[in-house]
Formats: structure tokens, C-alpha cells, sequence
């Protein structure tokens, strides 16, 4: 049964997650990540999956990553305020109730390089 007073979120959107610790801490760590589930998915289904964005930004460029620069107008639109990758790799599901905020949207090109990340990321060719 659908939770209608849970929050709708749109493919693409910047969000707010908890994020899974591999610790036994009961403190919740929370990061940014993108929606990628598509947008039925999102209007109907209790959870929302994304993959996650770190700051922590990697001196060498890799294929499964879309990166964001501080400033730009693309990190300005997503909400993000520091450098930072969108990590295909790590793609997470959390219930739709357990994101915190929306932060922003990423533009419509970045989602497009998301999209070639996540094909290369699963396997599914180009």
C-alpha cells in the first residue's frame, strides 16, 4: 500500500540519505546522493534508490564517476557546495521516509553523463 504522506522525489533529484555503516555505531551518518530509480518507481514504491556523493574526491578520474566542481553552475543547481564525484559504485536503497531533504536537481547533460556512468558501472553496455 502506498505511503501518501511520505515525500515524492523526481529522477535526478539531490538528496539527503542515511548512509549504511559498516560499524556498530548507533549514529546515523548522513550524505548526499542522487535519485536514479526511475520516476514510476519513485511515485509508487516505498523505498527510493540512489548512489551516493562523496567529497572525498579521488586524484585520478574514474569512468564510474561523475564529478561536480565547486561553483559550477551544474553543483550550484544540485546543491552541493564542495567538489565532489557521484559514485555509481556505490548505489544505495533507503526508504523514502528516511531522506532527510531535497537539495537540489542535477541538470539535465549531468544526468546524461550519470546515465553512461551507471551503464558502464553495471554492465550493461553503451
Amino acid at each position: 500500500m502506498e505511503d501518501s504522506a511520505a515525500p515524492r522525489f523526481r529522477r535526478g533529484d539531490v538528496v539527503l540519505v542515511p548512509t549504511p555503516s559498516g560499524s556498530a555505531s548507533r549514529s546515523e551518518q548522513l550524505a548526499p546522493g542522487v535519485v536514479v530509480q526511475g520516476d514510476l518507481g519513485n511515485e509508487f514504491a516505498p523505498n527510493v534508490i540512489v548512489c551516493l556523493i562523496s567529497s572525498s574526491v579521488p586524484a585520478r578520474v574514474y569512468p564510474m564517476h561523475v564529478r561536480l566542481e565547486a561553483g559550477s553552475p551544474e553543483a550550484v543547481e544540485a546543491g552541493v557546495e564542495r567538489t565532489c564525484i557521484v559514485k555509481t559504485e556505490a548505489i544505495v536503497t533507503v526508504p523514502r521516509r528516511a531522506v532527510q531533504r531535497r537539495l537540489g536537481t542535477l541538470p539535465k547533460q549531468v544526468l546524461a553523463r550519470l546515465d553512461a556512468c551507471l551503464r558502464l558501472s553495471l554492465g550493461l553496455g553503451t
